[in-house]
């Protein structure tokens, strides 16, 4: 288990100035975004935003578009001018009544619901959800047991296979591996580092 401070660059596993939460347990990846509304998740190789094997959905909260990309095939839905496009040969239906997007893949199984601020993913296969409203994120994974909430400063993020905790509230940090025990504080630009076990720097 390996912590990195970088105060110069301002990374302690969390990146405050560009809302950047980055946890690496065996090459997995959880970075929400809350200026830009992103949650990338990495589990092996599997990105479900934006980019799951060579499929992309993109939700974009300013223009309100959806884009998926299945191989070389768009879809862009367009609020304004409210698109249907209904694909049958690779069976995405993709819905747009004013402020709703629905898209629906029914051989990859993906459900994508768009009401304003609100966004639902959907991926029965690899049991994802990933809700978006405002700044809440919640991000249930039952295959590796993630769990990202993010409302406003406070992240928090149980991993029940490794037992990760991190909790931002302001300018307080707290990471928390209950297997290693390891805690970090940050107040003011002073760090403190406690453990039971090994800290590798």
């Amino acid at each position: 288990m390996y912590l990195i401070l970088d105060t110069a660059d301002m990374y302690l596993i969390l990146n405050n100035a560009d809302m950047y939460l980055i946890l690496n347990a065996a090459d997995r990846y959880l970075i929400p975004n809350t200026a830009d509304r992103y949650l990338i998740l990495n589990t092996g190789d599997m990105y479900i935003i934006p980019n799951t094997a060579d499929r992309y959905l993109i939700p974009n909260t300013a223009d309100m578009n959806l884009i998926p990309n299945t191989a070389d095939r768009y879809l862009i839905p367009n609020t304004a001018d409210r698109y249907l496009i209904p694909n049958t040969a690779d069976r995405y239906l993709i819905l747009n009544t004013a402020d709703m997007n629905l898209i629906l893949n029914t051989a990859d199984i993906y459900l994508i619901l768009h009401t304003v601020d609100m966004y639902l993913i959907l991926d029965t296969a690899d049991m994802y959800h990933i809700l978006n409203n405002a700044d809440m994120y919640l991000i249930p994974n039952t295959a590796d047991r993630y769990l990202i909430l993010n409302t406003g400063d406070m992240y928090l993020i149980p991993n029940t296979g490794d037992i990760y905790l991190i909790l931002n509230t302001g300018d307080m940090y707290i990471i928390l591996n209950t297997g290693d025990m390891y805690l970090i504080l940050n107040v003011g630009g002073v760090y403190l580092l406690l453990t039971t076990g090994c800290i590798n720097l």
